[in-house]
């Protein structure tokens, strides 16, 4: 009988704070779409679609540059829907090079199929990401541009703007055209004054 979505889960938190974290990889199918809302795009894309194997090889990398120690505030809930089910925890842990110690709150949506995670959605502080990745600088310059008129403001910086080509089109006269008038043009720009005086005259 395969594990329930709560067995999964409980097995994954065990993996993520024991010495081998790429156990972790275990819970996951085969394929599986990775969702992130808050990520930053300089920083890491907000959906992926990996594999078991990939997902192994990240989580003992990270290993060489942080260190799981213990959970806390862990709270699994269970859905109407059987394969889905959301699980909150924070996760404490220190960097090897320095030793700082760092928390991570997370919130995740898991998809389990067959005792595997088949999809997930993660929520975490991006900020906080960033600084375990030591990129804080890039996250600041994808999110922040100085204006050249002074201050900033979020966002990228915008593509430079470029002017138009424009043709003005050259003035032609207008060609004027000798001997009388038309009897319209006459008419038109002859006054009613003139006109009375005329029939007058006759």
């Amino acid at each position: 009988m395969p594990a329930t979505p709560r067995d999964t889960v409980e097995r994954f938190l065990r993996a993520a704070v024991s010495e081998h974290p790429e156990d972790m990889a275990e819970c996951y199918a085969a394929n599986v779409v990775i969702e992130m809302p808050f990520a930053h795009a300089a920083l890491y894309p907000a959906r992926i679609e990996t594999g078991r194997e990939e997902l192994r090889a990240r989580f003992g990398a990270g290993r060489a540059v942080r260190k799981y120690e213990r959970l806390d505030n862990v709270a699994i809930h269970e859905t109407a829907d059987p394969e889905v089910i959301i699980t909150e925890y924070d996760l404490h842990g220190r960097l090897v090079a320095t030793g700082r110690e760092f928390t991570q709150s997370y919130l995740m949506v898991m998809t389990v199929r067959d005792g595997r995670i088949v999809h997930t959605r993660d929520y975490t502080d991006p900020i906080e990401g960033a600084r375990l990745l030591g990129r804080v600088p890039d996250l600041i310059a994808a999110s922040v541009w100085i204006s050249p008129r002074g201050g900033f403001r979020a966002g990228p910086s915008p593509p430079r703007r470029t002017r138009p080509k424009t043709t003005s089109a050259k003035w032609k006269p207008k060609p004027i055209v000798s001997g009388a008038a038309s009897s319209s043009t006459r008419r038109r720009h002859t006054s009613p004054f003139i006109v009375r005086l005329s029939k007058n005259k006759l």
